[in-house]
């Protein structure tokens, strides 16, 4: 949408308003369930004569309709002359403290020429920019517990970039306590359920067991 609303604002007179992703009643719906990046262009003071007798090309303002064609045209040229977004997208802790390893899928279009990575510790802010040409890649030299936003793109050999996508991750060197732990009494034995960590460096868990409270715990891997 934010490309969108910038080309809106480039190429024409419209002054553009996000609304929500792709409502059911859009004729982009049916797209965007299917799994394509798609939504769609809907006018802020909705007209009156939506669906009736009257939905009549006299009814209507041809030059805005003219300006809204030239948006999605604008849209068009825009996303066949730029990249594709980077699939796969994965930034884990690599377990060190001061590493993360950022992974994709690399594009089968042989007109890439690098992906370009973002460093920064704010959504969208970054102060270190890098290109690199294989994945995955591990970035260094990072601060232990500050969370970090890492963009990727692609970047073609014109030149063109796609657009950014954004993970965040936070670097530390001990495993974080796993976290929705839940326990489900069966007949003779108990199932165990949590959230699984995503460090990188993860090889397993210890599971203690004790009779009761405060005893010796007895450990079962």
């Amino acid at each position: 949408m934010n490309i969108a609303s910038t080309l809106m604002q480039q190429y024409t007179t419209l002054v553009p308003r996000q609304g929500t992703l792709n409502a059911s009643f859009s004729d982009s719906y049916s797209f965007w369930t299917a799994g394509f990046h798609s939504f769609y262009f809907e006018e802020y003071d909705f007209s009156p004569y939506y669906h009736s007798a009257n939905d009549i090309i006299s009814n209507y303002n041809m030059d805005f309709c003219a300006e809204v064609i030239k948006a999605s045209a604008a849209l068009l040229i825009f996303t066949s002359a730029t990249p594709a977004m980077v699939n796969d997208v994965q930034l884990v802790d690599y377990g060190t403290g001061s590493s993360l390893r950022l992974s994709w899928t690399l594009s089968p279009d042989p007109d890439i020429d690098h992906y370009n990575i973002y460093v920064g510790t704010a959504s969208g802010i970054y102060d270190t920019t890098f290109a690199v040409t294989d994945s995955p890649y591990l970035i260094e030299n990072l601060t232990e517990g500050v969370e970090y936003f890492v963009g990727i793109s692609a970047v073609d050999n014109a030149g063109n970039e796609g657009v950014i996508v954004e993970r965040s991750a936070t670097p530390y060197a001990v495993p974080r306590t796993p976290t929705d732990l839940t326990d489900f009494p069966q007949i003779h034995q108990i199932l165990l359920s949590w959230r699984a960590n995503r460090e990188y460096d993860l090889m397993g868990y210890n599971i203690f067991r004790s009779q009761q409270p405060g005893g010796l715990p007895i450990t079962l891997n």
